[in-house]
Parts: C-alpha cells; structure tokens; sequence
C-alpha cells in the first residue's frame, strides 16, 4: 500500500508540472476581420486547414458590396494574408460560383475544396475545388437538383480522391443529407437523406450542419 501511495503521489506531481508548461503560450490575435467596406471578407465561421509548410487556408462567410464571402491563407504569425477567392452575391439567388462559404476546406496536395451555402446555378450551394496559390477556381457540382440536398453548412472531408460532406436542407425527406462525390466533379452520391420532422420527431435525426469524421 505504501509503494502505491508514492506511485500516486509521484504522478499527481508530474501532472501539476505539466499545466504550466501547457499553457504557458500567450493568447495573441493574428488576423481582425471587420465589416465596413470590407472586400477582404469577415464572419468566419468554420476551422482552418494547415499545409505541410505551415501556411493557415480558411473561409469568409461575407464580405461587402456585391461580394459574397472568400476564401484565404495566412501564415500563423498573421503575415501574409491572402484572398484567394471571392464570391460574387447571387442574382436572383443563383450564380456561377456560389456565395457564403460556411464550411471549413479539406486540402489534398496543392489542392483545396470546399462548399459554399448559397449560390450555384439552383441556387442552393456548390461544391468547389481551388489551388493553394488561388489558381483554377472550379465549381464541381451545384446542389439542389433532386435529392442531392442543398444549402450546406458544415466543410468537406477527404480520402484518397473521394469527398464526403452533408447538406442540412434537400433531399428525399428535406432535412438534409450525407453525400460522397469524387475531387474531380463526378459520382456524386447520396449516402443518406434525412426524413421529414414536420411532425417533430423521427428515428434518424435532421438537419445536419456539422462536418463529418472518418475513421
């Protein structure tokens, strides 16, 4: 008894060392987003995404004027700021591009991708790849058509060249989905729809706004 109680004491030591050390970082802001005027973008609402050199990528939900969001880098001393891309606000609440990326970036290579809420030719969100030097911009896939879903909020998630994600309105029952789709454009799938909760309750739950896990 006496071994386990030095054992205990020991431990309860190390434990107290390591709190200081863990938070011994100073709390410092690198980047202040702010409206008025603001074409740079403000309002993220997502996490970042981080390459293998560092270099922080990330999403505005706004921004000013006829603009609609962006996405970005920054180096993790708040140098280097970069718009990447900017997303023009919809007419008629449809456009090329989409508008107000909600959801975080997945990154693969040089490569990112990501979805958009609104926007797309049906006018309820895209999904969309961009390089991390802000070159080739591409819309793979507008949602809204069937039961695809539409109107996504949470980011993108990748493996090997497939890309999961979910939508939280659409879909055969219009309470979202899950959907798989491959990084160049093609073999969008829905892998689940959610059902109706007109009624309040049903078995499976709805509207997912979150971003998966994979494992």
């Amino acid at each position: 008894m006496k071994v386990k109680f030095q054992r205990m004491a020991l431990l309860g030591a190390a434990l107290f060392l390591a709190v200081p050390s863990a938070t011994a970082a100073s709390y410092s802001i690198v980047r202040s987003f702010g409206a008025l005027t603001n074409v740079t973008g403000f309002q993220p609402l997502s996490s970042l995404v981080q390459d293998a050199a560092g270099t922080l990528y990330g999403t505005t939900s706004k921004s000013e004027g006829n603009l609609a969001g962006t996405v970005f880098k920054i180096q993790p001393d708040g140098t280097g700021f970069t718009v990447l891309m900017s997303f023009t606000a919809p007419v008629n609440s449809t456009n090329s591009n989409g508008a107000k990326p909600y959801g975080g970036l997945a990154l693969s290579g040089s490569a990112l991708y990501g979805t958009t809420h609104d926007g797309g030719s049906g006018g309820s969100g895209t999904v969309f790849t961009i390089n991390t030097d802000g070159t080739c911009f591409t819309n793979l896939y507008d949602l809204g058509a069937g039961n695809d879903g539409a109107h996504p909020y949470g980011g993108l998630i990748i493996s090997g060249t497939t890309l999961y994600g979910t939508t939280q309105a659409g879909g055969t029952g219009g309470s979202g989905t899950v959907f798989s789709m491959n990084t160049d454009g093609i073999g969008f799938t829905v892998l689940k729809g959610f059902p109706d909760t007109s009624g309040g309750l049903n078995s499976d739950g709805a509207v997912p706004y979150g971003t998966l896990l994979l494992s």
